[in-house]
């Protein structure tokens, strides 16, 4: 008992010293307000966009518009600043080298990569919410009377799906993190598989079964309803794909960090 309550305490501490480097970090703190302020911006005025096509009879507006979906598009951007904080969160100590003094700190390579996952974790999840739940509204006050109710049967699941879907993408980025160690590197290659090569082989009908798979268009089936939604990859299993490659990642960079030298 008292080996596993110093163990406990040991991990307690970990993470705690893993968020304080976190709270100490400027940048980590900017890119999360930003992730909401991003969401609730672009939330408005892709809403009053849409709105103010309708009002004029333009047709510039999607087919398959909906606007419970419509609401969660803003995600699709903000998460780029998400998946920013994740990378520095733990790249910035490779980076800087002191990610040696860490371990000094904390020899227990599986305890030192909870701490950080955990500490990361939670200030994701709680902005996660905020951008979710905020970028809908905004979408929603912009389009007016286009937009639908707060207490339509679809938004809270939608809603709840954002949230999750960011947060898994979280952890699916700190597990690319630590595997390839380059901030950079790895910003730029998460931001093109979200942004770029994700929507493509989205459009070209060869790759559209792949495509499904990729983790921001499986985690996606959590915030999209109506004619947009996948019918080859519902909710649960877009989940369950996400939820798999979060895991793979996480796994991977466990393994990474413990295998090498630093």
């Amino acid at each position: 008992m008292t080996g596993e309550a110093t163990a406990g305490n040991a991990t307690a501490h970990a993470v705690r010293a893993e968020w304080t480097k976190i709270a100490t970090l400027r940048s980590a703190v900017v890119l999360l307000v930003l992730t909401c302020v991003t969401a609730v911006g672009l939330g408005w005025l892709s809403g009053w966009s849409v709105r103010n096509a309708f009002d004029r009879g333009l047709d510039v507006v999607r087919p398959d518009f909906h606007p419970v979906a419509t609401g969660h598009y803003p995600l699709q951007y903000a998460q780029v600043l998400l998946i920013a904080f994740a990378v520095l969160v733990v790249g910035s100590e490779h980076g800087s080298g002191t990610i040696r003094a860490s371990l000094t700190a904390v020899p227990s390579r599986g305890r030192f990569y909870l701490a950080k996952v955990v500490a990361g974790l939670a200030p994701a999840a709680v902005v996660a919410v905020l951008t979710a739940a905020g970028g809908f509204t905004a979408t929603q006050l912009g389009l007016g009377r286009y937009g639908v109710p707060l207490d339509h049967d679809d938004v809270l699941p939608t809603t709840l799906g954002a949230a999750g879907y960011l947060v898994l993408m979280y952890a699916l980025c700190v597990g690319v993190a630590t595997v390839l160690r380059n901030t950079a590197l790895t910003t730029s290659l998460l931001v093109v598989l979200v942004m770029v090569l994700s929507p493509m082989a989205n459009q070209v009908e060869a790759l559209r079964g792949v495509a499904r798979y990729l983790p921001d268009h499986a985690g996606a089936q959590l915030m999209v309803v109506g004619a947009q939604a996948d019918p080859e990859l519902g909710p649960v299993a877009g989940l369950l794909v996400l939820t798999a490659w979060a895991t793979a990642a996480l796994v991977g960079g466990y393994l990474a960090l413990r295998s090498r030298a630093v």
